[in-house]
């Protein structure tokens, strides 16, 4: 079987497999949830919640899947991030707070692709901008996504920015913080309360809840992915000269984004919640070690994926 059998699917078997990976885990999540899960919340999300977001995370894997194609870091046409997206996402674990993860990783993803277009637009302020208020927008959903902003730090020095699109990004993360602030202060509250949450939600907290419950197939495809992960690193270290700047530059902001979401993870304790944005960096990054390594392994790990993802849903 070649790897072009595993990568490049079409896009509406990937779709299909998307909807069918969220569907079940919501499914599966309001029957018998993980004990990581009611760590963060005994009350899961009624069906009118999960029903929005898991459309909501279909959304927002076809937009990780355009996001990779439009980045040119592929032999050819590849839609397996798309359903690499849904078992990152929602396999592994699903937060109870499921709009809340869904709309943040939505507008994630769809900053992350405003933000890599402005590579071959150099002069386009608006994408710059628009992104950034995605990013800030996030922020204000899921005070966690507040470090999105080191995101456009890593943008000013890749693309490069000039001092006035840097000025633009800023002010764009920090329009819809502040139009939080004032709505609050209108209604009565205290002007400062978004700020406030927004730097509470980044203080660390305790993760221990995340290491004991864990599920042990949960386990094993972390461990699938992280191999696909570094293995993709490890590819993208050796080719990345042969390859064209901006697409070079667009795989060092997939890393950087991958690298800060992780870290404000682990350092806040909002793993779960923030595994649907975690799986926006990782599920390209691993359907590039798969559309790169040979053909054998390639298929082996990837149907090792579906097959633990599948064991994963009665198994825990």
């Amino acid at each position: 079987m070649r790897t072009s059998s595993v990568t490049s699917q079409s896009s509406l078997l990937a779709i299909l497999l998307l909807i069918l990976t969220v569907a079940v885990a919501f499914v599966r999540q309001s029957i018998a949830p993980y004990a990581a899960e009611l760590a963060e919340s005994e009350f899961m999300p009624r069906w009118g919640e999960a029903t929005i977001a898991a459309v909501i995370f279909v959304i927002t894997g076809i937009i990780v899947g355009r996001t990779a194609t439009k980045m040119g870091a592929f032999n050819g046409f590849c839609t397996l991030p798309i359903s690499l997206y849904g078992i990152i996402a929602c396999g592994i674990l699903l937060s109870p707070y499921a709009l809340t993860a869904a709309a943040s990783s939505a507008l994630s993803a769809l900053g992350t692709m405003l933000l890599l277009r402005a590579l071959g637009e150099f002069g386009n302020k608006n994408v710059v901008f628009f992104a950034s208020m995605l990013f800030g927008t996030a922020a204000v959903v899921f005070a966690p996504c507040a470090m999105l902003v080191a995101l456009l730090a890593v943008a000013i020095l890749l693309f490069p920015l000039n001092i006035r699109q840097s000025i633009i990004a800023i002010v764009g993360w920090l329009i819809p913080i502040f139009a939080a602030s004032y709505i609050t202060w209108y209604a009565g509250g205290e002007f400062s309360s978004v700020a406030r949450n927004i730097i509470d939600a980044l203080l660390p907290n305790n993760i221990s809840f995340a290491i004991e419950p864990f599920p042990i197939v949960a386990l094993i495809i972390v461990c699938i992915v992280t191999i696909l992960v570094a293995t993709g690193l490890l590819l993208f270290r050796a080719n990345r000269y042969s390859v064209l700047v901006r697409v070079r530059k667009a795989m060092q902001a997939e890393v950087s984004f991958m690298a800060i979401v992780a870290a404000t993870a682990i350092a806040t304790g909002n793993i779960v919640t923030m595994l649907p944005i975690i799986a926006i960096p990782v599920s390209i990054i691993a359907a590039f070690a798969l559309d790169k390594m040979p053909s054998r392994p390639a298929v082996v790990l990837y149907w090792m994926l579906l097959i633990c993802f599948v064991i994963h849903l009665f198994v825990y």
